[in-house]
C-alpha cells in the first residue's frame, strides 16, 4: 500500500513541483544552431531600471530671478483683477436688490390702488342699486 502511494501519488507530485520551480532559460541551443534571445530595454526599464538615476535632470537646475519676478507680478495682477471683479459683482448684486425692492414697493402701491378702486366700484354699485330702488318707490 505504501509503495502504491509512493509511486502513484507522492512521486508524480514531486515531479510537478520540480518542473514548476525550474528557472526560465534565456539561451537555447540545438545541435545545428545556437539561438540567443536578445534583451532590448523598453522605456519603462529606462525609467525604473538600474540606470534610471542617470537619466534624471542634473541637480544644478537654475532658477531665473527675472522669471520669478515676472510670475509674481502676474500673480499680483491676477489677484487685483479677482478683487475688482468681486467688488463689481457685489455692487451689481446690491443694485439688483435695490431695484427688486423698488419694484416690490411699486407693485404694493399698484395693488393698494386696485383694492381701493374695487372698493369704490363696489360702493358705486351699491349707490346705483339704492338709487334704482328709490326711483321705484317714487314711481309707485
Amino acid at each position: 500500500m505504501v509503495l502504491l502511494y509512493y509511486f502513484f501519488i507522492y512521486l508524480p507530485q514531486q515531479k510537478k513541483s520540480q518542473a514548476n520551480n525550474r528557472p526560465l532559460q534565456h539561451h537555447q541551443a540545438t545541435q545545428t544552431e545556437e539561438r540567443t534571445i536578445e534583451y532590448e530595454p523598453s522605456s519603462s526599464d529606462l525609467l525604473n531600471g538600474p540606470g534610471a538615476i542617470f537619466n534624471c535632470p542634473s541637480p544644478q537646475f537654475k532658477v531665473d530671478p527675472e522669471e520669478i519676478k515676472k510670475l509674481q507680478k502676474d500673480i499680483s495682477q491676477k489677484e487685483k483683477t479677482i478683487i475688482g471683479l468681486n467688488n463689481s459683482y457685489s455692487k451689481l448684486e446690491t443694485k439688483s436688490q435695490q431695484e427688486l425692492d423698488n419694484l416690490k414697493k411699486q407693485l404694493q402701491i399698484k395693488e393698494a390702488k386696485i383694492k381701493e378702486l374695487t372698493e369704490v366700484e363696489a360702493s358705486l354699485d351699491q349707490m346705483i342699486k339704492n338709487v334704482k330702488e328709490l326711483n321705484e318707490e317714487i314711481e309707485k
